[in-house]
């Protein structure tokens, strides 16, 4: 029976987790949208959690420019 609910768990966090929206959901103004970086580095970055300084700058421009 312990087997069963395991299984059971198992499956619903693989089905949940591997749906996803095709488009992302908008949200109204006033609301805050926060972004979080591992790591920023002045080079290229070289590693999936990194993001380059020129890279974060763009992001910065873009949301500044897009509310």
């Amino acid at each position: 029976m312990k087997t069963n609910h395991i299984l059971l768990i198992f499956c619903i966090l693989i089905v949940t987790g591997c749906s996803h929206d095709d488009e992302p959901f908008v949200e109204k103004e006033g609301r805050i949208i926060i972004l979080m970086y591992h790591r920023i580095v002045k080079g290229e970055a070289s590693f999936l959690y990194e993001r380059s300084l020129a890279d974060f700058e763009d992001d910065l421009q873009y949301l500044q420019k897009n509310n």
